[in-house]
């Protein structure tokens, strides 16, 4: 009864089952158990057993028995090879062009008697080859090569489940495509993520709540309510508040390597860090399997954003959009995250740098290649003056846009 109350409440659990099984059998469960003892444990006779539901999971082997016990002890090996040991980190050499190197391929080039090479060959494919042979000489003596180890593929590797936003699923949108990783690729996340976040902290933005020390959401939340709080207090003098939150369409997808790159480099993180950053969003390996069966779609290769539910995805996303900064006292752009909002302080209707703040939001988002989800992205107007003073709803200076609604 207890191995079947466990089959019903976890069907698709990996089941182990152990023990003296001198008088019992499993002959009559509805799962099929595979038996991985095969050797005796007590004489002749093998009692000790061990079952599961997954077949040549494990290989026996008798050891001796323990203290003045009479039945000996088996160690069981799984037959399974775990991915850090199947794939081991390789090293790749690159080269590193840099402006002295360059500089000094140049001057090899510019002194080289290219008419020698001319007369000492016969015909066009032996002074092909044996220019092509001069330069790679050239280019190994003058620039440096750098030796670096690359992430296995297989710890990249992701299966893709996609976990529904609502209830009625309609379009593709309403899906939310979760990454479920290697447990050695996830060690390595952490690992990183704990080097990182010292480097890169003072580079942060103040006002981005998300992996701050003795920060959290509601810390965003009252830092946005004090600025509002306060200004309209000061509403007989025509204050208002107007605040835009923004959506973005899968936001650490939109990610792009070769700008995180940059970024980071301006941070001055260390090169062997960027490179394995770098190395970990690109090339990525990924499928998609549906419910928990067997139905897989064909493996694709990606090189864009990071994937969704891993550990170092919001760390990186908060890193790439750090440099999203209001540049004026009456607007504050607060960040959690992917969740960001902008709170414009108004005097006297006078909306200007607010809307100058949204538009300027806007062409960050497309400089980085950050989408914007213009549905979900809505405007509260705050105003506790008598009288109609509802301003007219923001419309984002893009082709075909709709305008934001305000709430």
């Amino acid at each position: 009864m207890i191995i079947q109350d466990i089959e019903i409440a976890h069907p698709y659990a990996f089941i182990v089952i152990d023990g003296d099984f001198n008088h019992c059998t499993l002959k009559k469960s509805s799962v099929h158990y595979y038996q991985h003892v095969d050797c005796p444990t007590r004489g002749n006779a093998t009692l000790d057993l061990c079952y599961s539901n997954v077949k040549e999971a494990y290989k026996a082997s008798p050891l001796t028995p323990l203290g003045g016990y009479d039945h000996d002890l088996v160690i069981l090996y799984p037959s399974y090879l775990p991915i850090v040991q199947r794939q081991r980190p390789h090293t790749v050499t690159t080269q590193q062009w840099n402006c002295p190197a360059r500089d000094q391929l140049q001057s090899i080039l510019d002194t080289t008697d290219w008419d020698m090479f001319i007369e000492s060959t016969n015909g066009i494919d032996e002074l092909t080859e044996t220019i092509s042979s001069y330069v790679n000489f050239c280019v190994d003596c003058s620039v440096p090569t750098n030796r670096q180890k690359t992430i296995p593929a297989l710890w990249k590797q992701s299966c893709i489940i996609p976990v529904p936003k609502k209830a009625n699923i309609t379009c593709m949108i309403d899906l939310r495509p979760v990454a479920l990783t290697s447990v050695a690729m996830k060690s390595c996340e952490r690992i990183v993520l704990r080097y990182m976040k010292p480097l890169v902290s003072e580079h942060l933005d103040p006002l981005q709540f998300a992996y701050r020390a003795k920060r959290n959401t509601e810390d965003a939340i009252l830092y946005c309510l004090e600025k509002v709080y306060s200004h309209l207090e000061k509403s007989n003098a025509g204050h208002s508040a107007r605040i835009t939150f923004f959506d973005f369409s899968s936001a650490f997808n939109m990610i792009q390597p070769h700008v995180l790159v940059h970024k980071l480099l301006n941070m001055n993180v260390p090169h062997n860090l960027v490179t394995w950053l770098f190395n970990y969003l690109t090339n990525r390996s990924q499928y998609v399997r549906i419910n928990q069966s067997n139905c897989v779609s064909n493996t694709l290769v990606s090189s864009t954003g990071a994937p969704q539910e891993t550990v170092l995805a919001p760390f990186l996303f908060t890193v790439y959009t750090s440099d999203a900064r209001s540049s004026h006292d009456s607007c504050h752009l607060i960040k959690f995250a992917d969740d960001t909002a902008l709170v414009g302080l108004i005097t006297r209707d006078d909306g200007g740098e607010y809307l100058s703040q949204i538009n300027w939001f806007v062409d960050y988002c497309d400089q980085n290649f950050l989408e914007l989800n213009m549905e979900k992205t809505k405007e509260m107007v705050i105003d506790l003056r008598k009288g109609d003073h509802e301003p007219p709803p923001v419309c984002y200076q893009r082709p075909g846009c709709k305008p934001c609604l305000v709430l």
